[in-house]
């Protein structure tokens, strides 16, 4: 069996990272909290026009 490339096998691990990441969003209740919360403290640090430093530390909060 011929080994694949590199670069094929690094999108091949995204994918299934984006894939376990969703199915962890679709079947835990806290994360789906979570993401929520995610979402709405973006949406308020848009409304608010935060500085890109406050954007920096929120990012790493919700990270």
């Amino acid at each position: 069996m011929p080994k694949e490339n590199l670069f094929v096998d690094r999108i091949k691990s995204i994918g299934y990272a984006f894939r376990g990441a969703w199915l962890l969003v679709r079947t835990e209740s806290s994360i789906q909290i979570q993401v929520v919360i995610a979402c709405i403290m973006t949406l308020v640090g848009f409304y608010f026009e935060i500085s890109k430093t406050e954007w920096i530390l929120q990012i790493f909060a919700i990270a």
